[in-house]
């Protein structure tokens, strides 16, 4: 039960969080503390997606956690490539690791 609340909520999280971003101006008054409860719950959802070994999941959410942080725009810019480069290097480590050859004694 707990998975299956875990995963819709993963899944409904990713189209509220840009769709809140948009309408943010409507709550100028209370940016800060929307920007920080936004940054609480993709801290959580961090945690339990590497926990899980969801890193995908993890990434998704660390990004969500640079937007919505009180940061400089161009701090946040920097800190989301520097991000982006990591992962893709990561992939490409993962991807390029060498197997071992099967030997076969006959």
């Amino acid at each position: 039960m707990l998975q299956a609340v875990a995963r819709v909520s993963k899944w409904a999280l990713l189209p509220i969080l840009p769709t809140a971003a948009v309408f943010s101006y409507l709550t100028a008054s209370y940016g800060p503390l929307a920007g920080f409860v936004i940054c609480m719950a993709a801290i959580i959802f961090v945690q339990r997606a590497v926990w899980s070994k969801e890193y995908y999941w993890a990434a998704g959410f660390a990004a969500t956690f640079v937007m919505f942080s009180p940061l400089f725009l161009i701090v946040k810019v920097f800190v989301l490539m520097g991000f982006a480069c990591t992962v893709v290097f990561m992939t490409l480590l993962a991807a390029f690791r060498t197997q071992p050859v099967p030997t076969e004694m006959p």
